[in-house]
């Protein structure tokens, strides 16, 4: 949201509460052009599950939350390995890596050290901090096998023949 927000923590470092309030200047105010301000509130059971949540927002609505002896939601389900596979309608895939690979249409790929990779779009290339082209090229595969290949091109080099 735009705004000013304070946060609020109890003592386990969890969030209590947000506060979106209006911007000193007038750049953004409470009310104008559709613009909301209000509190969101969260509480937690002994085991630290989000237990409750309220709010003055419209578009956030107050609930309530239900776990499973598990401590799992019980409007979500989970596959045996305890990911969960659909959330709101949305489903998720996971590989053997237990690692999502995809959130409804979105693919996500990973290294072949197991870090996820950004998304870039090949019509706008990225210089690292020496100044090469780094391209990242994704490349569809089965759903059991991902690979990535990324292209190293010296955008810049410097040469010296002067001797020392």
């Amino acid at each position: 949201m735009v705004g000013r927000s304070l946060y609020g923590y109890d003592d386990v470092y969890r969030l209590t509460s947000e506060t979106i309030s209006a911007l000193p200047g007038g750049s953004f105010n409470c009310g104008a052009n559709g613009q909301k301000c209000g509190t969101v509130g969260y509480t937690y059971d002994d085991v630290g599950n989000r237990q409750r949540m309220t709010s003055t927002l419209a578009a956030i609505p107050p609930g309530m939350f239900f776990y499973s002896a598990n401590d799992q939601l019980t409007t979500d389900i989970y596959d045996s390995n305890g990911n969960t596979v659909s959330f709101a309608g949305i489903s998720n895939v996971y590989d053997f890596e237990n690692r999502m690979v995809q959130k409804g249409a979105v693919t996500i790929v990973y290294d072949g050290d197991g870090n996820r990779l950004p998304f870039r779009r090949p019509a706008r290339p990225f210089y690292d901090a020496f100044g090469n082209l780094d391209l990242h090229l994704p490349v569809r595969l089965p759903a059991s096998c991902s690979l990535t290949v990324v292209v190293f091109v010296a955008a810049r080099t410097r040469r010296s023949n002067r001797l020392q």
